[in-house]
């Protein structure tokens, strides 16, 4: 009974990621929409990673919109982090062993995506 009460808890743990994710990153694209639509800059004009930082620090919006993209993207890799985190600390080899393919799949598609 207890295994399963603390399984439960690692499901609300995931649900509680994926939606602070996305809560965040809407709050953050909305944040470059308010900022296009008072002439801070064209929402539609992502500048490249290496520009985001003083880009917000400017507060252009489409740096603010890249970054709320961003965030949206990278929800599931921190939901995939924590079950690799949680499988492992249970010792369940076999589902650590699915977190870790599932992570390096998405690393691999995040690479092939930067080519």
């Amino acid at each position: 009974m207890k295994e399963e009460g603390r399984r439960w808890g690692a499901y609300g743990s995931v649900g509680r990621i994926l939606r602070a994710g996305v809560f965040l990153s809407l709050v953050v694209l909305l944040m470059g929409l308010v900022l296009a639509g008072i002439g801070r800059g064209v929402a539609g004009v992502p500048p490249s990673i290496d520009q985001l930082p003083s880009g917000l620090a400017s507060g252009e919006a489409g740096a603010f919109v890249s970054l709320g993209v961003l965030l949206l993207i990278l929800t599931p890799v921190v939901r995939v982090l924590f079950t690799l985190y949680y499988f492992g600390k249970e010792r369940d080899k076999v589902f650590t062993l699915l977190a870790f393919v599932v992570f390096l799949n998405l690393m691999i598609g995040f690479g092939l995506g930067l080519v």
